[in-house]
């Protein structure tokens, strides 16, 4: 079997089970398990954003796929719903208007504890956003950022050397927890946990 034959039928082979294994196909296509995995090389290349490996076995995801979890767990799509809500605003009405179709014929393109007309949340804008994503990315890798931290009405402090150890959503506002290790304008206020909240950070750059 040449190889384009092959990878049409894996692919048919998706479109019916949405699961394949590389060491069952090598058996039924009599060929080497190496030769199956550059086989499924190839295809990833196409459809990498619509697979999950696990072990030496491929899943396709799909709409389908998703509905077929909703339906059996109506549970888990309330929790994400509300999760959503509660992170992301803007994430979670673009969701819900993009997938209205599916939600609705779940029975959840309704309800009234998820439709949000006014949020009471704080809306992220897109400083916030990217700022979280680099907060993010300090407490993973464990780096160190220099913050300048603006109160309305108030001077401008800049915090160095700092450790920033968990994000929080704490009286509908966010906020990071962290420990200041460097010097700062103030004195006094070096070397201690603080709280800040998010929207009152003007900028933050690694150190």
């Amino acid at each position: 079997m040449t190889k384009p034959i092959r990878l049409f039928s894996i692919l048919e082979r998706f479109s019916k089970h949405h699961k394949v294994c590389v060491k069952e196909l090598a058996l039924l296509y009599d060929v080497d398990v190496k030769t199956l995995q550059n086989d499924f090389k190839t295809i990833c290349e196409y459809f990498s954003d619509n697979l999950i490996k696990k072990g030496d076995c491929y899943y396709l995801l799909s709409t389908d796929s998703f509905s077929e979890l909703f339906s059996t767990d109506p549970q888990l799509i309330k929790r994400l719903l509300r999760l959503l809500s509660t992170v992301d605003t803007v994430l979670y009405d673009d969701f819900m208007a993009k997938n209205k179709v599916l939600l609705e014929k779940l029975g959840y393109g309704s309800s009234p504890v998820y439709q949000i007309e006014n949020s009471p949340y704080e809306k992220l804008n897109a400083h916030s956003v990217k700022l979280l994503e680099t907060l993010e990315e300090a407490i993973v890798n464990r780096t160190y950022l220099t913050i300048k931290h603006h109160k309305p009405n108030e001077k401008v402090y800049v915090f160095r050397e700092c450790q920033v150890l968990k994000i929080l959503y704490l009286d509908d506002n966010w906020y990071i927890a962290l420990n200041t290790l460097g010097t700062a304008h103030t004195q006094h206020l070096n070397g201690f946990f603080h709280l800040m909240r998010i929207s009152f950070i003007s900028s933050s750059l690694f150190s």
